[in-house]
């Protein structure tokens, strides 16, 4: 690693170690407790920027299991990274990341399930049984919100987009957990005809997928 190469890691390391430790704890305390990105701005006592706070939501997420960036039951346990601060016997700090991997899961061999208004009714309860059945910590649903390249339809709520367009995601699919704002948002996509998705109930080992879609030419891609 070149000089100028490791002064600007020490650089974002101390920049996130003071940023943790001034406002990090609360930051995964509100991100726990679902406030959007901006809801967390305005409750911090003291001024951050707004990419500092969406990187920090984005991570807690992850590390609470919200997110997922490989599709649940893949076998492989989750990342996440950690800066941590060493001193040498005269003083001088460093930074070291660190790697932290969970233990693997369980390899699912899922069972396709196809889910149609005519067949099993209304989604909000379909969606309320399989919580039932399975769990929320065990329930996701695959997002493409970092791929789409169509604006939010009008159909959502503006804390619903607001929750959605405060996040990084990155260009891939990811997977979020089946929390009540995500199964209002998958409803309301689905209701509009704009739902392109599965979801993944674990304890049951079912994935459901959606046939009574918009044609490939008509739909959008937001979940």
């Amino acid at each position: 690693m070149s000089n100028m190469a490791e002064g600007d890691y020490f650089k974002r390391a101390m920049s996130n170690f003071v940023f943790d430790m001034a406002g990090g704890g609360a930051i995964r305390h509100l991100v726990n407790q679902g406030y959007t990105v901006r809801q967390i701005i305005e409750k911090m006592d003291f001024p951050a920027p707004y990419e500092k706070v969406q990187e920090a939501v984005w991570k807690q997420l992850l590390n609470n299991g919200c997110l997922l960036l490989e599709e649940p039951g893949n076998g492989v346990g989750q990342e996440r990274t950690e800066y941590v601060m060493e001193k040498d016997s005269f003083g001088r700090r460093s930074f070291r990341k660190v790697v932290i991997k969970e233990d693997k899961t369980k390899q699912i061999q899922w069972k396709e399930v196809i889910f149609s208004r005519t067949m099993n009714g209304k989604l909000t309860d379909y969606l309320s049984k399989k919580i039932i059945e399975n769990g929320e910590e065990a329930s996701y649903v695959s997002c493409n919100f970092g791929i789409k390249t169509n604006p939010l339809p009008d159909v959502l709520g503006e804390l619903q987009k607001e929750y959605i367009l405060g996040l990084p995601w990155p260009k891939q699919k990811v997977y979020h957990k089946l929390d009540m704002r995500m199964r209002e948002i998958v409803v309301d996509l689905y209701n509009s005809g704009e739902f392109q998705g599965e979801c993944y109930f674990m304890k049951k080992e079912e994935r459901v997928i959606f046939n009574d879609k918009k044609s490939v030419k008509e739909r959008h891609k937001f979940c």
